[in-house]
C-alpha cells in the first residue's frame, strides 16, 4: 500500500541521518547525552501518528492543530509569492 505522505513513514531514516548532528551538538555543548526528536509536518498539514509522543518528550504543551495551521499558512504564503510574481 502506497502512502500519500512518504516523508512521514521514513522517520527512522531521518533519525539515523541526524546522528552526526547530534554528535556535533554534544561535542559543542559538552553534553553527555542528547536525543534526536523529529517533528515532521508536511506541506498540507499532515502529521505522523507519533507526533504527540515526540512533542511530549520536549515537555511543552503544543497542540497538533497549531503545527498544522502553521504549515498551511506557510504553504499559503509561499504560493502567494509564487503566483504574485
Amino acid at each position: 500500500m502506497t502512502s500519500l505522505f512518504p516523508e512521514i513513514q521514513d522517520s527512522k531514516k531521518k533519525r539515523v541521518k541526524y546522528q552526526d548532528l547530534k554528535t556535533e551538538i554534544m561535542r559543542m555543548w559538552n553534553l553527555k547525552s542528547a536525543q534526536v526528536i523529529l517533528i515532521t509536518v508536511v506541506t498540507l498539514g499532515g502529521v505522523p501518528r507519533t507526533l504527540d509522543d515526540w512533542v511530549g518528550k520536549l515537555s511543552i504543551t503544543l497542540g497538533t492543530s497549531l503545527l498544522q495551521r502553521a504549515a498551511l499558512l506557510g504553504t499559503a504564503r509561499i504560493l502567494r509569492k509564487v503566483f504574485d510574481t
